[in-house]
């Protein structure tokens, strides 16, 4: 008997904490980061080849940054705005170059869990795009503005009432200037 109602205890508690986690917010923000690989139009691949040829390393960062969003009312799906970038950085004698997209960007999160920030995911993204190079030998320059749109699949968990991790890829597409930039990123993320 005493096994039984030890059980059901624990089948309670358990369920309680469920219930806990499913609470929905009323916003959320989303910060992620991550690695990424990026396809850059000749010119700029052209560079790195050579920082490449002089025994540079070339590293890749993808970064979520100042992300805000909104539950919709089926309480799975959220819909806001995210600032997303690729930065394609390599470092050769002493030098540095690095080439950072930005997608500044209204984005949707939809989860087939049972709230926002649990299990499978879909996400997409479409805003203004603009790149941004910093040099050692020659300071800093910015694009013009152009588009951005970006895909991605992922998981989140639930691992308390406010807070959710997320495991995303995704795959990014800037037009700048008449330059097609691409790339992909694996990320982890926070859900508040």
């Amino acid at each position: 008997m005493k096994i039984r109602s030890t059980a059901a205890l624990a089948v309670a508690l358990s369920l309680s904490s469920t219930a806990a986690l499913a609470d929905s917010e009323s916003w959320y923000t989303y910060w992620a980061l991550g690695v990424s690989n990026s396809k850059l139009p000749s010119g700029f691949e052209a560079v790195f080849d050579s920082y490449e040829r002089a025994g540079g390393s070339r590293t890749g960062i993808g970064l979520d940054m100042l992300g805000f969003y909104w539950p919709m009312d089926n309480e799975r799906t959220a819909i806001g705005f995210v600032i997303t970038s690729s930065a394609d950085a390599i470092e050769a004698q002493g030098n540095r170059f690095q080439l950072t997209q930005y997608t500044y960007g209204l984005s949707t999160m939809h989860f087939f869990g049972n709230e926002i920030g649990d299990g499978a995911f879909l996400r997409g993204d479409l805003g203004m795009a603009r790149g941004v190079i910093t040099a050692d030998l020659g300071g800093d320059a910015a694009s013009k503005w152009g588009y951005g749109t970006m895909v991605g699949a992922g998981y989140g968990w639930p691992i308390s009432t406010g807070t959710r991790i997320l495991l995303s890829l995704d795959y990014s597409v800037r037009r700048i200037e008449s330059e097609t930039y691409t790339s992909g990123r694996i990320s982890v993320g926070g859900l508040w």
